[in-house]
């Protein structure tokens, strides 16, 4: 073998997974995925991630964290990946992003949609690898294919939707971006252009190592109704803090936050009347809102302010302590909301 990869102990590449608990070593010398649980703080939302149709097989841990970050060293791409053929629509605002969810959620077809939080600067104290980057847009939507004439199908089916939906420009153009890519963006930042990637003897070596020493154990990417709401409170803040006002959509047409208190003209800013801040309503309470079809506050009924209170654990104990806190910025009630 010409690669050292190949004649290093099969052990000492897993070590930094075995070292943070990711995997464990069996009896019978075979390693097993201990951490199956979804992550609290996921930008994803998976739709039919277990269709037999998924080149991944519904989980790229074993390909990506395995096989490309320890066993590879980032040098290999394995043939499973290769494999896997992306449609990515890139929805532009959040309001765009739930079109995209809502259309997901209704197919068949392996996918998610998202947050593009990847390669953010900001968060280490220093610079990443180029293979870390961040991708050129806020938001993301990707469908599994395996295999290019699959992808290409797949692509047709997503292009005519989004351009129906979102419609063309003058020239015919999609408005929004739908492409067929190879794989993940990382490999090809790293392995150089898809089109031509290969598979060594070495590799096949590795590749088979890692099929006779780990048990393969996919997880169920499904992801209940907990996550759903965590997330789409995470695209919030996230449109929020990137200045996506169409996530004004979500809150009534009123800011997430307060605003500052100014003194250029000495006086202090009125923004009382413009933040849905005044009712305690954090972004989890502006998700509420919109789970429940209500785009003005004045809305608010019984049943409402229970569900909100009940996700939530806070806002007013009773319809009277609506009422003040709503006639204080001036909106009311409708008298149909007090009844019961």
């Amino acid at each position: 073998m010409t690669n050292p990869l190949a004649s290093k102990p099969f052990l000492d590449l897993m070590k930094p997974l075995i070292d943070n608990g990711m995997y464990s070593i069996r009896r019978d010398g075979r390693l097993r995925r201990m951490i199956m649980g979804h992550r609290a703080d996921s930008p994803w939302l998976h739709a039919n991630p277990g269709h037999p149709e998924n080149p991944t097989g519904g989980d790229c841990n074993i390909w990506n964290d395995v096989f490309w970050d320890c066993i590879s060293k980032k040098r290999m791409i394995h043939s499973n990946c290769q494999e896997c053929y992306k449609v990515v629509l890139a929805p532009r605002t959040l309001v765009e992003l739930m079109r995209v969810y809502d259309f997901q959620q209704s197919e068949p077809w392996p996918c998610k949609c998202g947050v593009e939080t990847r390669g953010d600067l900001f968060v280490s104290s220093t610079y990443l690898p180029v293979e870390h980057l961040g991708v050129c847009k806020l938001y993301g939507a990707y469908w599994y294919c395996k295999g290019l004439e699959a992808g290409r199908e797949r692509w047709r089916y997503v292009k005519d939707w989004a351009d129906e939906v979102f419609g063309v420009d003058m020239h015919g153009e999609g408005e929004v971006s739908v492409i067929l890519k190879r794989a993940c963006t990382e490999f090809e930042r790293s392995c150089g252009p898809s089109d031509q990637w290969t598979v060594t003897p070495e590799q096949e070596y590795l590749e088979a190592q890692v099929k006779e020493h780990i048990v393969w154990r996919p997880m169920d990417l499904t992801q209940p109704r907990i996550c759903h709401e965590q997330t789409i409170v995470r695209w919030i803040e996230w449109a929020y803090g990137h200045a996506d006002e169409t996530y004004k959509h979500f809150t009534g047409g009123r800011d997430l936050y307060p605003g500052y208190v100014t003194y250029q003209d000495k006086r202090p800013a009125e923004w009382m009347n413009d933040s849905i801040f005044d009712l305690g309503c954090s972004p989890r309470v502006a998700y509420v809102l919109w789970g429940e079809g209500i785009m003005n506050i004045g809305d608010l009924g019984p049943h409402t302010m229970k569900t909100v209170s009940a996700m939530t654990g806070i806002g007013p104990k009773s319809l009277a302590e609506i009422q003040t806190k709503l006639n204080a910025i001036g909106l009311a009630l409708e008298d149909g909301d007090q009844e019961g």
